[in-house]
């Protein structure tokens, strides 16, 4: 019933290739059901590699029927930055979106960019980096692994760490971005504010912001997002069970002369 409540949810939805997602979604549902030590699947006329089929199942369902990412752009050849790849499936889906994007991703996990290099590393416009986005450059600690790695020591992670290269977002801003999407578990105070004044180059942001007792408050963000001329909207609202401190909120921003 929950699968079905999904999928109504998403055909109320504006969205591109309903017909398509929707039986890609019930496939993956039937491989869960009946053959779940899958390790690949065909999605969207490519394979993809994954290492858990409830991760997979999990991502797209956020992704491709939640819609999250979805923008529309002005111009064919949009200039996109993935922060937080992943295994590549928000990359997959920007795609479908628009074919030509020129899309930059950061996946410091290495587990994790093994997947993306692998889905999309050697997709037409698109640019990989094993990377966090930091305040600073230089080499971090990486906490847990796979869909929940963080830069941020908290206690519901696994003891796994290792060390990862980080690059300022700033970096990446000196020509315009058409659309920023960031999903990296409550890094984004600082990773905003190094960039600072240059997000005035970001025509539209997608935000998954993650609050933990060690990262920055919403108002931060949010004051951020206000010097830098953009407006937002925050939906989404999601308790942490795993964190009592915790919540998640999506928060959509738009340059004001967009």
């Amino acid at each position: 019933m929950k699968d079905l409540i999904k999928i109504i949810g998403f055909l109320r939805r504006p969205a591109r290739h309903k017909g398509r997602i929707v039986l890609t979604y019930l496939k993956l549902l039937a491989i869960r059901a009946f053959l779940s030590n899958r390790s690949s699947v065909r999605l969207f006329g490519q394979t993809v590699y994954f290492p858990h089929l409830p991760t997979l199942v999990f991502l797209y369902e956020e992704i491709f029927l939640g819609q999250h990412y979805r923008f529309e752009s002005a111009v064919k050849v949009p200039r996109i930055i993935d922060a937080g790849a992943n295994i590549g499936l928000s990359t997959l889906y920007l795609k479908t979106l628009y074919p030509a994007a020129e899309i930059e991703c950061f996946e410091p996990d290495p587990a994790s960019f093994a997947y993306l290099k692998r889905n999309v590393g050697e997709r037409e416009g698109v640019t990989i980096h094993q990377a966090a986005l930091a305040e600073q450059e230089g080499e971090l600690t990486l906490h847990g692994e796979s869909i929940g790695a963080s830069l941020r020591d908290r206690a519901e992670l696994t003891s796994v760490t290792s060390k990862v290269p980080a690059e300022r977002l700033s970096g990446y801003l000196d020509r315009p971005v058409d659309f920023l999407k960031m999903d990296i578990e409550g890094a984004e105070g600082p990773v905003l504010r190094e960039a600072g004044r240059k997000l005035t180059n970001v025509d539209q942001i997608v935000l998954e912001f993650h609050q933990f007792a060690e990262s920055a408050r919403l108002s931060e963000v949010l004051d951020i997002f206000d010097a830098a001329s953009h407006r937002y909207d925050i939906s989404h609202w999601t308790h942490d069970p795993s964190n009592p401190a915790g919540y998640f909120c999506l928060i959509r921003t738009r340059h004001a002369d967009s």
